[in-house]
């Protein structure tokens, strides 16, 4: 598993430096041919008064570090892993693009059809056709759009986890705060106008379907909370595809994608970590420490009825101690903190519990209860350390493991 570093490619000096430290399955910072977001707010209540400013902005942007024009598939999935919406951004040589999500979730940036009183939205098609492809595409400033396969009512009611009214479906958790929920996946890609990573030849072994495996992708994200003045980021994880190493070219292996492409390792992206460390420091600052985590649910789900759960919800944990600053520890027992497939909960909360106010934890995400690849299951987790008011910081945690150590 890689970091990409959050910074601009601007010359081709620096580029080389990542290629220098590439290895699959190893944390070093490298550009990837799929770069994951793991979690993100965005307010799409924050124009109506009295919600402004936006208690929730995420920004990211992307980077073809490449000395060729890159095209950058960048899908939306909710908190349950249901995939929502895509779109291209169209990146000339060492370009870089900026997208907002409050603005697309909160603001219809994209320019989706918008829901009718008669249940049709203006712009989209039938509602049953969110997973369809054959996307046309048109410029949007210098990113392009997926034609509307889905409406924005719909799109910001699946990712704050209330029903849609056009399908009757609801597709993420529900907080009732206004805040969509989610993560973002970006891909390297052949052509503009591919839907999700599921579809008949996205993935192709050895980058020859719509997917490439060129490793040229990289990016940061920030996420910002205008009331408490803070904000804090982190690179895009970059995920590397290699076309011969065996351990993501095997059948049969765990893959970044496994779930999308029946565990055949065509998609020949390497997979991130099951364990991972990070620090507690909740009596340092005022805010608490919080952890943001991403989990693979192992299974490719849709949207459900409202009320409804998937049914690998909530996931487990194969292991979850908690640590002070002199070796002490606690296994919090019964607790399920990280149930989604993505999200971000509390340190020495009732969903996180633990008495020590510094020291760190490590959790475990293997042992879920359902999916495929028997135990084993990928995720991330970053942590931010809140001062309310003034700053907040954000560090990724730190991974031990890969998820193909457990390769057969």
């Amino acid at each position: 598993m890689k970091m990409g570093w959050a910074i601009c490619a601007g010359t081709a000096i620096f580029c080389g430096a990542f290629l220098a430290y590439a290895d699959i399955g190893t944390m070093d910072p490298v550009r990837g041919a799929t770069l994951l977001l793991p979690y993100f707010e965005a307010d799409t209540v924050f124009n109506q008064a009295p919600y402004d400013p936006p208690e929730g902005r995420t920004v990211f942007s992307v980077t073809n570090a490449s000395a060729n024009p890159a095209i950058a598939h960048c899908m939306l999935f909710t908190d349950f892993g249901i995939g929502t919406v895509c779109f291209d951004v169209v990146l000339p040589r060492f370009g870089q693009q900026r997208i907002d999500l409050t603005e697309i979730l909160g603001e219809n940036s994209l320019g989706l059809g918008i829901d009718t009183p008669t249940g049709n939205a203006s712009g989209s098609v039938t509602a049953n056709a969110l997973f369809q492809d054959g996307f046309e595409t048109g410029d949007l400033s210098s990113w392009s759009k997926s034609e509307a396969r889905i409406s924005f009512d719909t799109l910001r009611a699946y990712h704050t986890g209330e029903l849609a009214s056009r399908t009757q479906r609801c597709a993420g958790f529900s907080y009732w705060d206004g805040l969509a929920r989610g993560y973002v996946l970006i891909d390297a890609v052949r052509f503009e106008g591919a839907g999700f990573p599921d579809e008949p030849g996205y993935f192709v072994n050895g980058g020859n379907g719509i997917a490439l495996n060129t490793n040229v992708l990289m990016g940061e994200y920030f996420i910002e909370n205008d009331p408490n003045n803070f904000a804090f980021g982190n690179p895009l994880i970059a995920i590397e595809a290699d076309s011969s190493d065996p351990r993501v070219t095997t059948p049969g292996h765990y893959t970044f994608y496994a779930r999308y492409v029946g565990v055949s390792a065509a998609d020949n992206r390497e997979p991130l970590a099951c364990t991972w460390q990070a620090r507690n420091l909740t009596n340092i600052f005022s805010g608490g420490s919080f952890v943001l985590y991403w989990r693979d649910p192992k299974v490719v789900s849709s949207p459900l009825s409202y009320g409804a759960l998937p049914n690998w919800y909530p996931l487990n944990q194969a292991a979850l101690t908690v640590f002070d600053e002199d070796g002490q520890s606690q296994s919090p027992a019964g607790v399920r903190p990280f149930p989604l497939a993505c999200g971000r909960v509390r340190m020495n909360s009732s969903d996180l519990p633990g008495s020590y106010d510094t020291g760190w934890l490590s959790v475990n995400f293997n042992n879920v209860n359902t999916g495929i690849l028997s135990t084993t299951s990928q995720g991330v987790i970053a942590v931010t350390h809140d001062e309310w008011g003034r700053y907040a910081a954000g560090l990724y945690g730190l991974p031990t493991d890969n998820a193909s150590d457990y390769n057969p």
